[in-house]
C-alpha cells in the first residue's frame, strides 16, 4: 500500500498522536521523518521506505492506517487494502504477538452487563468482531456469537466440546478448533466456509493465530503444528517435542514460537522447519509471549517464567516458587512490564530484567491468563470463582464472583466491558451499560455535545462507570458540586461506597466536572 506524499504530510499533521505517522513511531520508529512512508504488506510485511520493523499485526495495521485516514477527510488508500474496520480483540491474547495489551481501557465498576448460559463450561476466551459481536466456544460442543446486548446472534454445531479460543479473518471468518480434531472456519453468519480434519486422535485444544497473509498456525495434542491457508489447504505440518496445549505466537520475522509438553519452547521457521528449541525443564502450556524487541516471555509448569531472545538463547529465568507452575500466559504492558500469574494464585509485576516489582496474590490458583486495559489495569480469572480487577500498582479494584471456576481469559471490549467464561456455563461482560447519546444528553444538558467532542475517551469511560454515574446523580439531587457533595447524608453513603472522597469514581466525577466548559451551550 503507498501513502502519497499529501496524505502521508495531512495525517501526519494530527497531533492527537492517532495517524499514520504516529502509528510509525509505534510500529516503525520513524514519525518525524519528512518523507512519505511507502508501505509494501507483503507476507511479512517489511516497509520499503528504509524501515525494516515490521508491524505487529498486519491485519490491524491496514485497519488502522485506513480508519486514521477517514478522521482526517481521506476517503482512498492507493493499494490494493480493503478498508476493514479494526476489531478489539481478533484472537486470543489479541495479536500474533500474544502481548495481550488492548487498545481499550476496562472497566472500574464490577457490575455486571449481562450473563449468558452457553450450556457447558466455558474454558475458550472470547474474540470482539469490530462490530462487537463476542465469539467462544463452549464444552457443549457449540460456537456461538453474541452481541454486544447479550443476546445470542448464531450457534454453531462443532460436533465436539470447544476449548480453543477462536482467531477471526480479515473478512470476519471465525477460526476454531475442536476436542474432535478439526479446524473449522465459519462464516460471520455462522455458516461453515471449510473444514480441515485431523483426526479424532488429534485435538485441537490451542488457540489458531493467522498471519498476515492470512496463514493459519494451530497445534494439536497429536505433538503437530500445522499451516493451513486461508482457503483451508493443508501447506505444512511439523512434528514437535510433544502434545501443543500452547498456542502459537508470532515474531515481526514470521518466526512461529510455541511450547510443547514435551518441556521445549520451539522456534518454527514459516517454511515449517524447526529453527531451535529451548529446554524449559517442564511441560510449556502457556502460550509465548513476544515483546517488540523479539524477547520471548513464557512460563512452564517446572516452576519458572523464562525470557529467551529470538535466537533462542536465555536471558534470564525466574523461579515462581513453590507450587508455583505456570500455566498461565504472560502479557506485557508498553512499559515492558510483565505480569505472569501463577497456580498458587500470585500475580507477579516483573521489570524487563526479570527483577519482581510486586505480587498479586488472589484467594485460588490462576490458570487464566492476565489482560492489560490501555489505563494499565489488569483483568484475570481464578479458580477461587472470581474475576479481579488489579491497578499498575499492584492493588485489587474490584473483583466479580462467579458459580464456578474461571480459566477463560478475560478480554476487553470497545464498548469498555470485559468478557470473560466460567465453569459455571456463562459468558459474562462486566461493565455498566454504555450511555446513549439522548441519554448523555440527559444526564448532563445542553452541554453534552460539546462536552463529548471536547472530553473523549475520557467521558466515555466516566459514563461507563456505574460508581461515577452514582456520585453524579446524588450531586445532582442535591445541587451540590466538590467536596461538598461529601456533607449531606444523603451523599454521603453513596460516595463512601466508591471509595470515599479521594476515591476513584468521586475522582472521575470531578474530572467530568471540569472537563465541561462553562457556556458551551450551542457548541
Amino acid at each position: 500500500m503507498f501513502l502519497p506524499p499529501g496524505l502521508t504530510r495531512q495525517v501526519r499533521a494530527r497531533s492527537a498522536g492517532r495517524g499514520v505517522g504516529c502509528l510509525a513511531v509505534l510500529w516503525l520508529g520513524a514519525c518525524d521523518s519528512p518523507r512519505s512512508v511507502n508501505l509494501t504488506l507483503t507476507p511479512i510485511a517489511q516497509a520499503s521506505a528504509g524501515l525494516s520493523a515490521a508491524p505487529p499485526s498486519i491485519a490491524n495495521a491496514q485497519a488502522e492506517l485506513v480508519r486514521a485516514s477517514r478522521e482526517v477527510g481521506i476517503t482512498q488508500l492507493s493499494g490494493p487494502v480493503v478498508p476493514v474496520a479494526l476489531a478489539p480483540s481478533p484472537m486470543f491474547r489479541i495479536g500474533t504477538a500474544r502481548a495481550a495489551r488492548s487498545a481499550h481501557a476496562g472497566p472500574r465498576t464490577n457490575a455486571v452487563r449481562w450473563a449468558v448460559d452457553l450450556g457447558g463450561k466455558v474454558r475458550a476466551s472470547a474474540a470482539i468482531g469490530s462490530d462487537g459481536t463476542a465469539y467462544v466456544g463452549s464444552r457443549d460442543g457449540r460456537m456461538y456469537a453474541i452481541r454486544a446486548n447479550g443476546t445470542v446472534r448464531w450457534r454453531f454445531n462443532a460436533g465436539a466440546p470447544v476449548d480453543s479460543s477462536p482467531a477471526l479473518g480479515g473478512d470476519g471468518t471465525v477460526c476454531v478448533g475442536t476436542t474432535g480434531g478439526r479446524i473449522l472456519a465459519i462464516d460471520a453468519g455462522g455458516t461453515l466456509r471449510w473444514q480441515v480434519k485431523l483426526g479424532v486422535l488429534e485435538p485441537v485444544v490451542a488457540s489458531p493465530a493467522i498471519g498476515g497473509d492470512g496463514t493459519i498456525y494451530v497445534g494439536s495434542l497429536a505433538a503437530r503444528l500445522h499451516a493451513i491457508s486461508p482457503a483451508g489447504a493443508r501447506k505444512w505440518s511439523i512434528r514437535l517435542a510433544g502434545p501443543l496445549v500452547s498456542s502459537p505466537a508470532l515474531g515481526p520475522d514470521g518466526t512461529v514460537y510455541v511450547g510443547s509438553s514435551g518441556s521445549f519452547l520451539h522456534a518454527v521457521a514459516p517454511d515449517g522447519s524447526e529453527k531451535w528449541r529451548f529446554h524449559a525443564r517442564g511441560p510449556v502450556f502457556a502460550t509465548p509471549a513476544v515483546g517488540s524487541d523479539g524477547t520471548i516471555y513464557f512460563g512452564s509448569l517446572g516452576g519458572s517464567l523464562f525470557a529467551v531472545d529470538r535466537e533462542g538463547t536465555k536471558k534470564w529465568e525466574v523461579p515462581t516458587g513453590p507450587f508455583g507452575a505456570v500455566i498461565s500466559s504472560a502479557a506485557i504492558a508498553g512499559d515492558g512490564t510483565v505480569y505472569v500469574a501463577t497456580a498458587s494464585g500470585k500475580l507477579h509485576a516483573m521489570q524487563p530484567d526479570g527483577s519482581i516489582r510486586w505480587t498479586f496474590r488472589a484467594r485460588g490458583g490462576i490458570e487464566s491468563s492476565p489482560t492489560i486495559g490501555v489505563d494499565g489495569v489488569v483483568y484475570v480469572g481464578s479458580d477461587d470463582r472470581r474475576v479481579y480487577a488489579v491497578g499498575p500498582d499492584g492493588t485489587e479494584i474490584w473483583h466479580q464472583r462467579t458459580d464456578g471456576r474461571v480459566r477463560s481469559s478475560p478480554t476487553i471490549g470497545a464498548d469498555g466491558a470485559v468478557y470473560v467464561g466460567s465453569d459455571d456455563h456463562r459468558l459474562r461482560a462486566i461493565g455498566a451499560s454504555p450511555v446513549t447519546g439522548q441519554e448523555c444528553r440527559q444526564l448532563v444538558g445542553s452541554g453534552c455535545e460539546c462536552l463529548c467532542d471536547a472530553c473523549l475517551p475520557e467521558f466515555q469511560r466516566c459514563a461507563l462507570d456505574s460508581g461515577c454515574i452514582e456520585v453524579r446523580d446524588c450531586s445532582l439531587a442535591t445541587s451540590c458540586l466538590g467536596s461538598a457533595c461529601y456533607q449531606p447524608a444523603t451523599c454521603q453513603s453513596t460516595i463512601r461506597g466508591f471509595g470515599g472522597l479521594f476515591g476513584a469514581s468521586m475522582r472521575r466525577f470531578g474530572e467530568l466536572q471540569a472537563c465541561l466548559p462553562p457556556g458551551c451551550t450551542g457548541c
